[in-house]
């Protein structure tokens, strides 16, 4: 055997029994993977040259003791459209054509004005703010662990709203590519099509049902694997939310092993 080769099965032993993990967002996570670049990248992921272990970590919530939603007005219509929002199970409503707001920024104004001087019901539940990242978004961030359950509707105007939450539950499975860890000449970073001759197929006795918003974490075994992939589905939202509710996951990650003098620090 080549002293190159040597050590690259030395560099493998050692990342297989690391215990960092170098975390990579995986973007997309619905549905089975459905190209060669869906997933995580494994062979040569940064100082990781091949591993035979990884973690991956699914976050149902953006704040983990908290859940967050938002109400966010996709068309506006300043002078028809009732809003109808209900909080765990105390109503509001607005009237657009009474209320009259002079722009898109005094209607979501209005709108967190209207939430945050509700009932107790509500406010013991969440607080409401202009979104941050958002302006045409109503931020709902919860104050208690447990959740709160929310509905909202628009109607009248041409005005539309899309709604949405962090989800309660969640099954995960999954996937991998086949090809080699070690090679002779290791594939550059980044290509899609290292080591995947034969496509996507399910890890065996990996699937993970009934997690809960708490998220789910696990180390799972990707030896000859050169792509990882979560699948996230079943993914449910509170049974008092709205028809129209949408329950989200925050992020998924995978992160193949590496050794802790080698680490990234960031």
């Amino acid at each position: 055997m080549s002293g190159g080769s040597t050590e690259r099965l030395n560099r493998a032993g050692e990342l297989a029994i690391g215990l960092t993990p170098e975390w990579a967002d995986q973007v997309a996570f619905t549905g089975a993977p459905d190209s060669d670049s869906s997933g995580v990248f494994l062979v040569g992921f940064g100082e990781n040259k091949g591993t035979a272990g990884a973690q991956g970590q699914v976050n149902a919530r953006e704040e983990l003791h908290r859940r967050t939603g938002r109400i966010t007005v996709d068309t506006f219509d300043l002078l028809v459209g009732v809003f109808d929002i209900t909080i765990e199970a105390a109503p509001l409503s607005y009237d657009t054509s009474s209320e009259l707001p002079a722009d898109n920024e005094e209607l979501i104004q209005d709108l967190v004005d209207l939430i945050n001087g509700g009932p107790s019901a509500i406010t013991d539940a969440l607080t409401a703010s202009v979104d941050p990242d958002d302006a045409d978004a109503v931020l709902l961030v919860g104050k208690i662990e447990a959740g709160w359950a929310l509905t909202a509707t628009l109607t009248g105007g041409t005005g539309a709203i899309t709604v949405t939450a962090d989800a309660i539950g969640f099954d995960v499975r999954l996937f991998t590519t086949p090809g080699g860890i070690i090679r002779d000449v290791l594939t550059p970073l980044g290509d899609p099509n290292a080591g995947n001759p034969d496509g996507w197929a399910k890890a065996a006795n990996a699937v993970w049902p009934g997690e809960s918003y708490r998220g789910w974490h696990e180390r799972f075994d990707i030896a000859g694997r050169a792509r990882a992939y979560l699948e996230v589905f079943n993914v449910l939202k509170d049974p008092a939310d709205g028809a129209t509710l949408v329950a989200t996951i925050h992020k998924v990650m995978i992160g193949p092993h590496v050794i802790e003098a080698t680490a990234a620090t960031a």
